[in-house]
């Protein structure tokens, strides 16, 4: 998975993942920088929440992961 902002929403802060349960699978300080990539690899199949921390704000969204 690659997380990308725009120059207009800054540079990526933090990313945070959670399971559907709640649980915190993930959490990294990028380190400002515009472009990451996570490898979800080892995620169990299922729905995640995202949310991604720029210098302007935070972004929200869900993830499924589904791996034949």
């Amino acid at each position: 998975v690659v997380f990308e902002v725009s120059e207009t929403e800054g540079k990526i802060e933090r990313i945070r993942i959670w399971d559907i349960t709640g649980k915190e699978v993930f959490r990294s300080n990028v380190g400002n920088d515009n472009l990451y990539q996570l490898n979800i690899s080892n995620f169990i199949n299922g729905v995640y929440l995202v949310e991604v921390q720029t210098e302007s704000g935070v972004w929200k969204s869900k993830l499924v992961k589904n791996s034949l």
